[in-house]
């Protein structure tokens, strides 16, 4: 029996962040968007595989405890607690591959370097920090580069849910700067290592992965109900899902239980009806 769920929401509601504070606004507001030694795939045809290869990724050795990265010098972590700024017991990651989003669940530690006092954050002494634990530690590349922007509507959605509510701040990954994302195995666990830096603040986010999602093929819908959506597939699952936005401001997730489907414009026309009756 198939079953359909539906979730709808405001837009303005998802993207307020109450009283905490936003500390994406500052990378916004800088003019400095280099990532130390940022990696650019000159060639599409040979960009990573849609999903992480754990087989390949290194188990390391001798690198500490979570968080693992451990800044030296004058790098300033914000409300510092535990070597983290933020804390999250369990949480949902999407990763970008170069060619397609990877999501991974499980706890997730936030880190968000800035100035403190008289003393100015420090882009460049972060960002070889940064270089140096990935050289020293031997971490698998995923990903490391500029932010997607011409990349599938339907990836970009996903990476735009790359944003946290901490106790205190709200961090993520944002849609103008470069990043990096790297894998390693310690103690036989997972984790998964994502970082981003301008002249305000460097940002990291580490995940002990307990869960992960099979890689989703997008495709571009064709109703005309709304202004962005896709139609999501993933392998090897019992589920297809659409997700649609409205004028910016109305977000729809339908989920299908269900392996029915083997063609994204048979889900279209399942949801026909669905997409009509929604009265904005």
């Amino acid at each position: 029996m198939k079953k359909t769920f539906i979730l709808f929401a405001l837009g303005a509601i998802l993207a307020s962040c109450g009283t905490k504070k936003n500390d994406n606004q500052d990378s916004n507001e800088s003019s400095d968007t280099s990532i130390n030694q940022v990696e650019k795939n000159p060639n599409p045809a040979a960009a990573p595989k849609d999903s992480i290869n754990w087989e390949k990724v290194p188990e390391l050795k001798n690198i500490g405890d979570f968080p693992f990265f451990k800044p030296e010098g004058k790098l300033f972590l914000a409300n510092e607690k535990n070597n983290l700024t933020e804390y999250l017991d369990y949480a949902k990651m999407e990763n970008y591959t170069g060619s397609a989003v990877y999501t991974t669940r499980g706890k997730l530690g936030m880190m968000s370097f800035q100035e403190q006092g008289e003393t100015p954050f420090n882009k460049m002494l972060f960002d070889d920090q940064v270089d140096e634990f990935i050289t020293k530690t031997g971490a698998e590349k995923i990903y490391r580069g500029e932010y997607p922007r011409e990349a599938q509507e339907g990836i970009k959605l996903k990476l735009k849910e790359n944003l946290w509510n901490g106790k205190v701040h709200t961090l993520g990954i944002a849609d103008d700067e470069p990043f990096g994302v790297y894998a390693f195995k310690h103690n036989g666990k997972k984790y998964v290592f994502s970082f981003q830096s301008n002249s305000a603040q460097g940002k990291i986010f580490i995940m002990e992965v307990n869960y992960t999602t099979p890689i989703l093929k997008t495709y571009p819908s064709i109703n005309k109900k709304f202004d962005k959506s896709f139609i999501a597939m993933p392998e090897k699952e019992n589920y297809v899902s659409f997700e649609g936005l409205y004028k910016n401001r109305f977000f729809v997730h339908i989920v299908i239980d269900g392996n029915q489907f083997k063609l994204a414009t048979e889900v279209d026309a399942f949801l026909e009806d669905y997409i009509k009756a929604f009265n904005f």
